[in-house]
């Protein structure tokens, strides 16, 4: 099937992904359940996802399908983490450091913007 969230801003942000039927998960009704299994997790793929409530779009009309995905951006969550933590380690010491990545996730923090592109 081929899935990606919104936004899609890369093309690698579309994935083609194989489905599977799995009578344990009949129950479950609207959702997409990943697995945890792997390299990478697949909502990292899909503009570095997180799932917090992400919109997906599922499709798997074979005209569709025919289409060859770009490899996956990196968007860094793996180096992102271990740099977050290393940061607020101890606040007490960082607290310059603190304000400059508070500031820089705000300058960077282009979502809104590419959210809503189709507006203008």
């Amino acid at each position: 099937i081929l899935i990606c969230r919104n936004p899609c801003v890369h093309p690698g942000d579309v994935q083609i992904v194989e489905a599977v039927d799995e009578p344990t998960l009949y129950h479950h009704y609207n959702v997409v359940v990943f697995t945890t299994k792997g390299e990478r997790p697949i909502p990292d793929k899909l503009s570095g996802g997180d799932l917090d409530g992400d919109d997906f779009f599922v499709c798997w009309d074979q005209e569709i399908l025919k289409f060859i995905p770009c490899a996956p951006m990196d968007y860094g969550s793996s180096s992102s983490k271990n740099s977050t933590v290393e940061l607020f380690t101890n606040v007490n010491d960082n607290i310059q450091k603190l304000k400059e990545y508070f500031l820089k996730s705000i300058e960077n923090c282009s979502l809104g913007l590419i959210a809503n592109t189709h507006t203008y």
